[in-house]
Formats: structure tokens, C-alpha cells, sequence
């Protein structure tokens, strides 16, 4: 297999050979690790966590290949694979450990290896298109000024000119912050603080739509990223877990840590100008044909931590390893209650709010109606408080229904639900009594203040211009207010009786019964 580096310009014609050797591949199972460490402990962490890939042998710049196309590929896409000379790439010159081009020009990391096998499958050589940035590249192959990505997350944006292969790693996303920060347990909790990412990166589009109110500065590279960190211009820096830890390793920041998992992870694909349908259905296959021991080794030649074994240390390396295994299960067990235990807290949450809410208005429904009056009617019992009630009922609401349609009706008991949140007091409470009636239970009220009110919600009412609706649409009110020893059976059906006699005369009108 061959790669070569050449200008954007000129990549067709170039000279220049740049020849590097090696296999590659990645993650095999999807693994999730989240450790309070740093360097060399969040690394080997990660050798306990992920299954992974393979190892890279050098090849020397006279190395020839005689290359054969993969029996797998259909007539068809041998024939493509044979009309062409080679790949263009563009790559992210700086994204250790999984790519990188060096200063000599080599295309080196995890992402790398795998293309080397891949070129080795296809038989055809990949060419990497320089680029200054990660940003640079996307723009190219927007440009179509090269055919593939090699290590891409698909988002939105990028699925309008690229097709993304099945993912081949897959790794979590992590922050970088200062040592005395404590570790992050619930990542939304900080998620309005400021965060560095590197320009172009997928995770700045994942993180603006997950978490809107996030401050996020672009930098152009991990390493700023990380000193901005460092020098408290930014709460925490935000990327995979093996680049934060390759990057504090080989920068050696002592004083920087990594704090937390974000709910979120890169989901790695080969990405392939979308007017490559061939090309990318080649890709794919070639992904397929990695097998596990070639993934395992890629993983371990890069991700893995080597320790020095002098001085017979073997066995105390050993027992630290060893450690920090049991450290990081206990922790890793504890991460997944804390995890499970808020999504028993929201999934009561969501329990809570049906039990409590009319599905289609949002309004209490009649079962916290009742409650609430009986709270009522305990609260003025005991202190001497009064309050009143609003009983409405939408006239002629039959008719809406079959002159216009159901869909139509309750589009208008949505909107009349609207008018009444809108007009009442945040100490108001308003439900749907049931069908086409709302109540209103006005606490510490008199009667003749809840007889305004009843006014204005039906003048609101009636002057609103219902969607879908071009006749006017009124509704009848009655109103009443709590009496000494009243029960909550007592008072509804006085309201009640107010309400019909409002239907019996004429309707769109307020009564009122002491």
C-alpha cells in the first residue's frame, strides 16, 4: 500500500512518493470509560475499557506492492477500481493519536492504519491532500477537491455532501478542566460554562443542539485548547478520551485533569463525496473485511501505555495496573447507578407530569382539579379564607366539530386553554373540567373580583379569531364563591348551576350565584 502527500493544486500530477507502510483498524464493541485521572492513568484505562486494533510496521521508501482487487467487489465496482489511479484523502493534520501529518509529511495514527489496510483491500492507492486545518479539510471536500475523510462524524451540515460508512470507532467525549475542579457526575449541571473545541470539529454542532445555552470557543488545535484551559480562559476543554490524554501526556500539563463523560459520543466513519456512490459502496466493503485481531493490534500500537520495565519495576507495575482496573470497575459500577438512578428520576418525572396534566390542552385535568379544591376547602375551613370558582363551557361546541371537523375543535380547545394561562394569576389554578369546560380556582378571591374575571376571559374569548374557524366562538361562564361549611361537592354544583343558567339564556354571558 502507498500513500502520498501532495499539494491540493497538483495532487494529479505529483512526483514526490511519500511510501508508508502498516495495518490498521479500531473499537470492536462500543465502550463508554469515564475516570477522574490524568496522562498515562486515563490512557491505561482506556487498554481495560475498549477492544481495539492493530499494529503498524514501517516500510521502506523502495517497498513495492502488486496489488489485487478484493473478490468481494462486484463487477461493477472492480470495474471503477480499475479506471482509476488512485484516492485523493484529506485528513486532519493534527488529531493524535488518531491522525496526523508530520513535518516530514508522513500520514501517521489509528485512522491511518486503517486506511492502510483498507488501500491494501481496494488495491489502489490513497493520496492525502494537504491541508493546514481539520476546518480546511471539510471545506475541500465540500470543494470536492478530495473524495474521502477518513476519520469524519456524520452531523446534518455534512450529510448534505458526504455519505458516512458504518462507524469503525466509536469513543466518548470527555472534558479536560484545572485539577481543583470537582469531577462533572451530571454534565448539565456545568453545561453553561465555557468549553474550547477545536474549529470544525463534529462535536461543536452535537453539543449546540444538545445543550444551546453551552459557550464554546473554537481554537485551532488541542494543544491551545488545553492552555486556555490551563490559564482559566475556559472552564474545560472538550474532545475524545484518548486525545485529551495523549495530549497531557506528550505537553505534560500536570495541573489539568480530566473531570467527566458527556452524554455523547464520536461514532467514526469514512466519509465519501456524495457523488461517489461506487466509491463509497467499495469503502464499506472494505470496512467489513478488518477483522478483529487487525483492530486489536491498531488499538494497542497506539492507545496502549508503555511502561518502563527496568530496574526489575515488572511486578509493581503489575499491582498498579491491577489497581487501577478495580478503581476503574467500582467507579465505572458507581457512574452507571448515579446514570441509571436520574433516569428513574425523570422517567418519574414524565409519570408525574401525565398523571397530572389533560393530554391534549396541558391544562390540570380533573383529577388535580378535585384535589386542589378540596385544599382549598380544607385551607378556608381552617383559616377563614375565601375563594371563588370559574366554571366555563364553549357554546355550540357540536357544531365547530361538525362543520369543521374534530382535528379543527380541538385546535380550539387548545387555543382557549392558551387564553386562560394567559389571563390568570401565577396563584390561579386552571384545568379542563372535562370535554369542552374549563374551571378556574381562584384562591383567596371574592366573588366580585372573580366576576371581572370570568367578564374579561369570555370578552378575550370572544374576540379571539380561532384558527381554522371563520365564525365567531363564545363561551358561557358561571361563577361562585366559597360559603362557610361548603363541601367541594356543594360549591361545583353551585357553579354548575350558574353555568346552565348562563346556556339557558342566550349564552356568551357571565352568572353569578352567591
Amino acid at each position: 500500500m502507498v500513500l502520498f502527500v501532495v499539494p491540493v493544486k497538483d495532487y494529479a500530477y505529483a512526483e514526490n512518493r511519500i511510501i508508508i507502510g502498516g495495518k490498521p483498524g479500531l473499537i470492536e464493541s462500543k465502550s463508554r470509560v469515564t475516570l477522574e485521572t490524568q496522562k498515562n492513568e486515563a490512557i491505561g484505562i482506556l487498554n481495560n475499557k475498549f477492544k481495539g486494533i492493530a499494529y503498524t510496521d514501517n516500510i521502506p521508501q523502495n517497498y513495492s506492492i502488486n496489488y489485487e482487487v478484493n473478490p468481494n467487489f462486484n463487477q461493477e465496482e472492480q470495474e471503477y477500481i480499475s479506471k482509476i489511479d488512485f484516492i485523493p484523502i484529506c485528513v486532519d493534520p493534527d488529531w493524535m493519536p488518531y491522525e496526523k501529518v508530520d513535518e516530514k509529511g508522513n500520514y501517521l495514527g489509528l485512522v491511518a492504519d486503517y486506511m492502510k489496510i483498507i488501500s491494501d483491500s481496494i488495491g489502489k492507492e490513497f493520496r492525502v491532500v494537504k491541508t493546514s486545518s481539520w476546518d480546511e479539510s471539510l471545506s475541500f471536500a465540500r470543494q470536492r477537491a478530495c473524495d474521502i475523510l477518513p476519520g469524519a462524524v456524520p452531523t446534518p451540515l455534512r450529510k448534505e455532501f458526504l455519505n458516512f460508512s458504518e462507524p469503525y470507532i466509536f469513543l466518548p467525549l470527555v472534558v479536560a478542566t484545572n485539577l481543583e475542579e470537582i469531577f462533572i457526575l451530571d454534565f448539565e449541571r456545568v453545561a453553561g460554562k465555557s468549553f474550547a473545541l477545536i474549529k470544525g470539529y463534529a462535536a461543536i454542532e452535537l453539543l449546540r443542539k444538545k445543550y444551546p445555552e453551552m459557550i464554546i470557543k473554537e481554537v485551532p488545535d488541542a494543544r491551545t485548547g488545553l492552555e486556555m484551559v490551563r490559564k482559566k480562559k475556559v472552564y474545560g476543554y472538550i474532545d475524545t478520551l484518548p486525545t485529551i490524554s495523549y495530549q497531557l501526556k506528550t505537553n505534560r500539563m500536570p495541573n489539568l485533569k480530566i473531570s467527566g463523560e458527556l452524554d455523547l459520543d464520536y461514532d467514526v466513519s469514512i466519509a465519501v463525496r456524495n457523488d461517489r456512490p461506487l466509491l463509497f459502496s467499495i469503502i464499506n466493503k472494505a470496512i467489513a473485511t478488518i477483522s478483529s485481531e487487525e483492530r486489536q493490534k491498531i488499538f494497542y500500537n497506539w492507545i496502549s501505555v508503555s511502561y518502563d520495565k527496568g530496574f526489575d519495576y515488572v511486578f509493581f507495575w503489575e499491582v498498579v495496573g491491577v489497581s487501577l482496573v478495580i478503581l476503574s470497575l467500582l467507579f465505572y459500577r458507581n457512574l452507571m447507578i448515579s446514570r441509571y438512578n436520574k433516569k428513574l428520576i425523570e422517567a418519574n418525572k414524565k409519570l408525574d407530569f401525565l398523571y397530572k396534566t389533560d393530554k391534549l390542552t396541558g391544562l390540570f385535568n380533573r383529577h388535580i382539579i378535585d384535589e386542589e379544591t378540596e385544599k382549598e376547602v380544607l385551607r378556608a375551613n381552617r383559616y377563614n379564607l375565601g375563594f371563588s370558582v370559574v366554571l366555563l363551557d364553549v357554546d355550540h361546541f357540536k357544531q365547530i366539530n361538525d362543520t369543521y371537523g374534530h382535528h379543527v375543535g380541538d385546535s380550539v380547545l387548545v387555543e382557549i386553554a392558551f387564553i386562560l394561562k394567559n389571563n390568570l394569576r401565577k396563584t390561579d389554578v386552571v384545568g379542563r373540567w372535562g370535554g369542552e369546560e374549563f374551571i378556574v380556582i381562584c384562591p383567596e378571591t371574592q366573588l366580585t373580583n372573580a366576576a371581572h374575571l370570568a367578564e374579561k376571559l369570555r370578552s378575550q374569548i370572544e374576540c379571539h379569531q380561532f384558527s381554522g374557524v371563520e365564525k365567531t366562538i363564545t363561551a358561557s361562564f358561571g361563577v361562585s364563591a366559597y360559603r362557610v361549611d361548603d363541601t367541594v361537592e356543594s360549591l361545583i354544583k353551585r357553579v354548575d348551576s350558574a353555568l346552565y343558567f348562563s346556556k339557558r339564556n342566550n349564552r356568551n354571558c357571565v352568572t353569578v350565584r352567591d
